[in-house]
């Protein structure tokens, strides 16, 4: 089993991969890319993502490949978004932690 977060944009969004054993991954796609995402995917994976505009639409290609998808709230990321510590890469990966 994989833990997925991804902080998702308009025109792309970030992935952490995170192994059971927290070995951590990162790639970046484009949204048109998003079948190339789709092939890394397992049945056995656990995705969460941000509630954004385009949601809805990322979930509908891929929620049938993995075996949960979690719809984050933003503002519960209102302390990050505001660190100095704010990256598309550091929003996947907390992605993870929830």
């Amino acid at each position: 089993m994989r833990y997925i977060g991804v902080d998702l944009h308009k025109n792309n969004f970030v992935v952490c991969f995170m192994s059971e054993k927290g070995k951590t991954e990162f790639a970046k796609y484009k949204i048109e890319d998003i079948s190339l995402f789709i092939k890394r995917l397992r049945r056995t994976d656990k995705i969460g993502i941000e509630a954004t505009g385009n949601t809805r639409f990322f979930l509908s290609h891929l929620k049938h490949k993995v075996s949960e998808t979690k719809i984050l709230n933003p503002y519960q990321f209102k302390v990050i978004s505001q660190s100095t510590k704010k990256t598309d890469k550091n929003d996947a990966e907390l992605r993870n932690q929830i």
